[in-house]
């Protein structure tokens, strides 16, 4: 999983396998490890109604957890156009508008794929495929 940070907005980015593993366990997590023991947490997860944020400060670190609702992300699995995200602007307790968005990455896989058969190919050069 990936995030980008912005000027209002949080953009989550995950592979396929990730979202099969969001849908099948509600659930996502990932970290980022600082010096001296610091990290950032970051969880996706799914709600039964609209998009929410929490932000947590603990003794495990920072945490982001994002919940986007499920039906939304259900139709991610089903798409097959390269248009795979969901997006939700909220407005938060200050009132300040903050966008946050779940990507799924097809072409990453794909490139991924194709990188792999081409590294094949190469390294058979003469032999069989």
């Amino acid at each position: 999983m990936n995030i980008r940070l912005s000027d209002n907005k949080v953009r989550f980015r995950i592979t396929e396998d990730e979202l099969h593993v969001l849908m099948s366990n509600n659930i996502l997590m990932g970290k980022t490890n600082f010096p001296n023991g610091n990290k950032i947490i970051y969880r996706v997860s799914l709600s039964n109604d609209e998009t929410h944020l929490s932000l947590v400060n603990g003794e495990q670190g920072s945490a982001i957890c994002v919940a986007f609702p499920k039906n939304a992300v259900a139709e991610l699995e089903s798409e097959t156009s390269t248009e795979k995200n969901v997006s939700e602007v909220v407005t938060l307790e200050d009132g300040l508008k903050c966008c946050f968005s779940l990507e799924v990455d097809i072409f990453d896989e794909r490139k991924r794929g194709l990188k792999e058969s081409r590294i094949k190919i190469e390294n058979n050069v003469g032999g069989v495929v």
